[in-house]
């Protein structure tokens, strides 16, 4: 049973990588209105959380979106990083989807109702990607020192 798991959870990585960069880009092709949408959203219900918690702040776009971007990347990064070494690609292959899926995804940008790309944008995902693999790095590397 085994060697049959070990034979599939490639492939389920692979699938669920796959899956994560069409997301990524159906969010880049969006409408600047569609996207504000979603982010006012997410606005509200940070900012209801911190009303509930008793947080005196107010709650703004820009930063919500940043970290939007930065942390589906890092899931990027953690996906992209486990099917790197699961198909024994190596990290640099993984860091290098990573990065392609950022330019690619502010290229998309471009193309975008009144959308703009950024360079910056770019940074900001491929960082969020090196985080999600380091973070996976670092945990591989404590669980096989625990057994």
């Amino acid at each position: 049973m085994a060697v049959k798991r070990n034979k599939i959870i490639p492939w389920v990585y692979l699938a669920l990588l796959l899956v994560l960069t069409l997301l990524i880009f159906s969010f880049s092709a969006e409408s600047a209105e569609e996207s504000s949408e979603k982010s006012d959203s997410i606005v509200g219900i940070v900012q209801k959380i911190c009303d509930a918690l008793g947080v005196d702040a107010t709650i703004v776009d820009k930063p919500i979106r940043k970290a939007a971007h930065f942390m589906e990347f890092a899931l990027l990064g953690v996906l992209s990083y486990l099917c790197a070494r699961e198909f024994r690609l190596g990290t640099s292959s993984a860091l290098l989807y990573s990065l392609l899926v950022g330019v690619v995804d502010e290229t998309i940008q471009i193309y975008s109702p009144e959308r703009s790309s950024s360079t910056g944008d770019v940074l900001l995902d491929f960082s969020g990607a090196l985080f999600g693999a380091l973070l996976m790095l670092i945990i591989l590397k404590l669980q096989k020192n625990n057994k």
